[in-house]
């Protein structure tokens, strides 16, 4: 147990947990990747050396090599596509991609996976991770059309509720 008031130092002492972490499913390899990213930028804010670019790059390697036919992720190698693990290796890999390292990814195959899923995916929680990944990619789609069509289920779901005050779970979960 370690005590301290200085929160940037828990922070980095935290991040540095992370080098010894063995466990590396597609979704834990994208969150070690996200820290170290983080600790990148806490680095050149408190102007220390970042020892750990080599680290990120194998990272970044290993999960444009779990890459799937579909050109999205699952949870294991390469596996069968889990949306949400999907969503979170592509946030670590485009927050890499922005901090100047090098991201070979195919974002047409997964531009047109996420536009097939605001077309077919009838869950509002499915639909909005589509949206959020779109524009994480920085996509050119028609996003009224698609934010139009939400809406509009999300006043046909809200008028079948018995009471008006109430989101569904899933609902309540996909705004946060």
């Amino acid at each position: 147990v370690h005590i301290s008031s200085d929160m940037l130092k828990i922070v980095e002492m935290e991040l540095l947990h992370l080098k010894d972490y063995g466990y590396l499913c597609n979704e834990q390899a994208a969150s070690k990747l996200l820290a170290y990213l983080m600790k990148e930028r806490l680095c050149k804010i408190t102007q220390k050396p970042f020892l750990f670019k080599d680290d990120v790059k194998a990272l970044v390697e290993r999960l444009e090599k779990n890459v799937n036919p579909d050109g999205l992720w699952g949870w294991w190698g390469v596996s069968g596509t889990a949306g949400w693990v999907s969503k979170h290796v592509l946030k670590a890999l485009l927050e890499a991609k922005n901090q100047g390292y090098e991201v070979k990814i195919n974002t047409s195959a997964i531009v047109k996976m996420y536009v097939v899923g605001l077309e077919t995916d009838t869950t509002l929680s499915q639909r909005l991770e589509n949206l959020e990944a779109l524009d994480q990619l920085k996509a050119e789609v028609n996003y009224p059309k698609y934010l139009d069509s939400i809406e509009q289920k999300c006043l046909k779901n809200k008028k079948n509720k018995k009471s008006h005050n109430l989101l569904g779970f899933q609902e309540y979960l996909s705004l946060q």
